[in-house]
């Protein structure tokens, strides 16, 4: 098989992983776009699934090119009456793998039910101009222009920026700023967003360096977050209108919830990911430890210009640490040996020694070992999927 060009393999990784992220729902999986939708039975999935609609197809695999070609035939019927543009494209070349007619078609469902429920009507602009116009407001006090969906995003700080307004604890977004590190900008801002308000990392970095980014890939991108955000805006204004409808816990975890009233209310988070997680020292009141997801890096790389990480630690209720260690135990996540422990602990040891090291509001940084080294990022290790944060 020929090489793609980077452009075209980077649209296919990226349309590969928005239909994952909706065929997830009915738990469908495509392997490729040419040998999965060609056989049409998942092609009528997807399609179902974006529509809200029936189509009356079958969903049972394909057994000659003629099944094949008939089933793509019935969705290209189904999607004219839904009124999506089809100009240009048949379903005997979808039904025989043809990958460029395959990620053309892909777009058209793109456009219709993602791009374009951005529209709007009363000003008439498009979803495309709906969504430059939200991006360029999002970014526009940070002092970043966008202009396009295109070259305007390489070097990631945009990203960094519409993630951070979404879930303002997602990134460190001062430390982003200062990243001149196109690459670690965008793997930080697609990891914390897959991780923190589950929109799929469906951007290849490395196509964003291209000469000519896909701007149909990136717009795509920024849909998922746009529309992301508007739910949470829409969960936020729901719980002003009915206060008590969320409400079940004590008035003990007031600090707790008050420190994250203006994180994401229904994302990832909810989950313990992102916010305040305790630590045990005896029998002790309520606080605890800001966590968030850095960047991933890879075993032994430092990502360059970072800040040496250094948490507020509060009194906690509950956590228990690894082995014979007592209180909650933080592991380097790309120094998987290294533990951070109350006093010294396997290559690692805080600022203080004493029994002060956990009282409310103190704080303490690495300092042995790798503490010099730039953008060490630790794991809970009882606490898996939680991260301490430069602070």
């Amino acid at each position: 098989m020929a090489s793609l060009a980077p452009w075209i393999e980077g649209q296919r990784k990226a349309f590969l992983s928005w239909a994952n992220f909706n065929l997830s729902k009915r738990k469908v999986t495509l392997a490729s776009l040419e040998g999965d939708l060609s056989d049409g039975a998942k092609l009528v999935e997807l399609v179902e699934i974006l529509s809200r609609k029936s189509t009356g197809l079958s969903k049972k695999p394909a057994t000659s090119r003629i099944t094949r070609n008939d089933t793509v035939q019935g969705v290209f019927t189904f999607l004219q009456r839904e009124g999506v543009n089809l100009t240009g494209l048949t379903a005997s070349e979808v039904a025989d793998g043809n990958l460029k007619v395959i990620l053309a078609l892909l777009w058209c469902l793109i456009h219709f039910y993602e791009i374009e429920k951005h529209a709007d009507k009363g000003s008439k602009s498009s979803g495309k101009q709906v969504l430059l116009n939200w991006a360029r407001e999002q970014v526009a006090d940070q002092g970043i222009k966008v202009a396009d969906f295109g070259k305007s995003w390489a070097d990631g700080k945009a990203f960094c920026v519409l993630v951070h307004k979404i879930n303002n604890t997602a990134i460190d977004l001062r430390a982003a700023l200062a990243q001149p590190n196109a690459l670690i900008n965008l793997q930080q801002a697609f990891y914390q967003a897959e991780k923190q308000l589950g929109v799929p990392a469906i951007l290849d970095p490395a196509m964003l360096g291209l000469d000519k980014p896909d701007e149909q890939s990136i717009m795509t991108y920024i849909s998922m977050l746009r529309s992301y955000a508007m739910r949470k805006e829409a969960r936020r204004i729901r719980k002003l209108k009915n206060p008590g409808a969320s409400s079940g816990s004590s008035s003990s975890s007031s600090s707790s919830s008050s420190s994250s009233s203006d994180s994401d209310d229904g994302d990832k988070s909810k989950k313990g990911k992102g916010k305040k997680v305790g630590v045990t020292v005896g029998a002790s009141a309520k606080a605890g430890v800001k966590v968030s997801s850095p960047a991933p890096v890879k075993k032994g790389e430092m990502s360059a210009g970072a800040s040496v990480p250094t948490v507020k630690v509060g009194l906690g209720a509950s956590a228990s640490g690894p082995k014979e260690a007592s209180l909650m135990t933080f592991r380097a996540s790309n120094y998987p040996t290294f533990y951070i422990r109350h006093k010294n602990g396997e290559g690692w040891a805080s600022e203080s020694d004493g029994s002060d090291l956990f009282k409310k509001d103190s704080s303490w940084r690495i300092v042995p070992g790798l503490a010099n080294k730039a953008g060490i990022s630790f794991e809970s290790v009882n606490y898996p999927g939680h991260y301490l944060r430069p602070h």
